[in-house]
């Protein structure tokens, strides 16, 4: 039994079925539900860990049997490569992550092929050469067309996906498009459970713009954005109080005749 932000104590997590009680796993115990592991408190290195296993389990497989080369981009394209990204769908990873998961099969795939170790890999994905799918090129293009497909939808996952971009939007201080806006690294750890989010900017680094309509995404405000004021690293620092405090401009921290900074109490009485 898997108990998700519970304020109870270890002890009283538990569940009562007939006669039998059933207690909630423990802290960063993982459980499998459709192919995916959740819990408590995993995280991202335990799932890269999982993923990491089963390209392992792969790549043993195959380490002492005689394959032919059409057998090892099969066992690649069609048996590890769907199973890895139903694994990490959820997860936003930087493309070294990715490829340091798919490292090991690649390894013992080049070695099967007849390939030096210090072979380019893109040699590999080619699609004129051996077109073996690579794990990072697969995972970008499903996210994206999940992403698509959320915000395309007519139920209640677009009005979700939309309310978690503009959460996102929020925290980054921004008053104009966040589709079409690249962050820095440092503005890009607001966003690390924000997977909608991450998806648009990785898009935007790589030159590619998720057509969206500027009007309904543009905040109009009247002032001085405060994010301009301040340096990257101070905004960095105060993003999640300045969202919670629903604080955009500088002028909302002024007095009526805007010569003088409010004090914090005054601030703390405007926002009960």
């Amino acid at each position: 039994m898997v108990i998700i932000n519970t304020k109870r104590k270890p002890e009283e997590r538990k569940v009562i079925v007939g006669k039998q009680e059933l207690f909630s796993t423990k802290k960063k115990e993982a459980v499998r539900f459709l192919g995916i592991w959740i819990g408590n408190k995993v995280g991202k290195k335990q799932i890269i860990a999982k993923a990491k296993q089963t390209t392992r389990l792969f790549a043993n497989l195959m380490k002492k049997k005689l394959v032919s080369v059409s057998q090892v981009l099969y066992i690649n394209n069609i048996c590890l490569i769907p199973k890895l990204e139903y694994l990490l769908q959820h997860v936003y990873l930087t493309k070294e992550e990715y490829e340091k998961i798919q490292q090991l099969y690649i390894i013992i795939a080049k070695n099967k092929i007849g390939l030096a170790r210090t072979v380019p890999t893109c040699i590999m994905s080619h699609s004129g050469i051996l077109n073996m799918r690579m794990l990072w090129n697969v995972m970008k293009t499903k996210q994206t067309l999940s992403l698509i497909n959320r915000l395309n939808s007519k139920s209640d996952i677009r009005n979700i996906t939309e309310l978690r971009i503009r959460q996102g939007q929020g925290l980054l201080g921004y008053t104009s498009n966040i589709w079409t806006e690249n962050i820095g690294e440092d503005e890009a750890k607001l966003l690390k459970n924000n997977l909608a989010c991450l998806i648009i900017q990785e898009n935007l680094n790589i030159g590619l713009e998720i057509i969206a309509n500027r009007e309904n995404w543009s905040v109009k405000v009247d002032g001085r954005p405060i994010k301009r004021l301040l340096k990257k690293k101070t905004f960095v620092k105060v993003a999640k109080i300045l969202q919670e405090m629903k604080i955009v401009v500088l002028e909302q921290l002024l007095n009526i005749e805007g010569t003088h900074l409010i004090t914090w109490q005054q601030l703390k009485v405007s926002r009960k």
